[in-house]
């Protein structure tokens, strides 16, 4: 069936999906004289006009309008030699029962038609990664939230992977001038950065230093579930200084600008305090414990609930 000329575009678009829908849509075969044999979907690999030539359908003499049921005798099907040969699955159909025919929704578990299954179908649902709670949390900045879900997944454009996609230039590492720079150098083995982590980690209480990064972000996955403020602050400090660290070294291309090891760190120090100074918890050891350790506010830690 051609579509009209004359039709509205959101009507042609829709049109143009019957391909989609006839997917989804299978006869099951029962006693019925109902299924055409060449358009309907009802065999595994799907409707037979669509795995035979235009000349292979026209010599077979099965004509457009055939019904599947002409092939049946005496509860079993008898195809024609040539049809069972170019379509061998034939052989395995099961014997026709005495039920009738039945059209199924593929999508549905029932075989009736529901939009959530048809949705579900057409765009499945990706396995959440392990560690997806690593960067997107309520606590981390936004800002470094990208930068960090490139450098789990290893896609930051460090030298290393610009020189793979044929860009001109040295592999060293922009911070050191010693190593070639890589994910794994640049965040935990530069002798320029390394302080700066040892540093964070004392802060908050974790150790680190001889993974590589992949090691630790697998380390981290596993260790930091769940939503305890101590795990959320640890988050908050990993994103942080992962921006950071990348900020400057990009700085340092695009701009020619340096800065020093402790002035990345007190700007890391700057914002994780200003990110909990926006934050209101419930009082506990922890809160506490922050208040001391990143020179917050009171206010950091929510009053409790007046009693009625």
């Amino acid at each position: 069936m051609n579509i009209p000329q004359a039709s509205s575009s959101n009507w042609k678009k829709l049109m143009q999906l019957r391909g989609v829908a006839r997917s989804m849509i299978r006869t099951r075969v029962g006693c019925d004289s109902q299924t055409f044999f060449w358009d309907n979907n009802w065999l595994q690999g799907g409707p037979l006009t669509f795995r035979a030539t235009p000349g292979f359908i026209r010599d077979s003499h099965i004509p457009a309008e055939q019904r599947l049921f002409a092939f049946s005798s005496n509860n079993n099907w008898e195809f024609p030699i040539e049809i069972t040969q170019q379509f061998p699955d034939l052989l395995l159909l099961d014997p026709p029962c005495n039920t009738p025919d039945k059209v199924e929704w593929i999508p549905s578990p029932t075989g009736i038609f529901s939009l959530t299954n048809t949705v579900a179908w057409l765009a499945p649902r990706h396995q959440p990664r392990p560690w997806n709670h690593l960067v997107w949390n309520s606590f981390s900045i936004p800002r470094c939230k990208f930068s960090f879900w490139l450098a789990v997944q290893r896609r930051l454009p460090t030298k290393d992977r610009r020189c793979m996609q044929s860009f001109p230039g040295s592999k060293l590492c922009l911070l050191c001038q010693s190593v070639d720079e890589l994910h794994d150098h640049l965040f935990f083995s530069c002798s320029f950065t390394r302080p700066i982590w040892s540093f964070l980690q004392l802060k908050c209480r974790f150790r680190a230093s001889n993974l590589s990064w992949e090691e630790f972000v697998n380390w981290a996955s596993n260790h930091w579930r769940g939503r305890t403020l101590q795990n959320s602050v640890k988050k908050l400090v990993i994103s942080t200084i992962v921006n950071r660290i990348w900020t400057k070294r990009n700085e340092r291309i695009f701009r020619q600008k340096r800065c020093s090891q402790s002035r990345i760190l007190k700007q890391t120090m700057e914002m994780v305090k200003q990110r909990l100074q926006s934050m209101r918890v419930k009082d506990s050891i922890t809160a506490r414990r922050l208040v001391l350790e990143w020179d917050l506010p009171q206010s950091f830690i929510r009053p409790p609930p007046e009693p009625d």
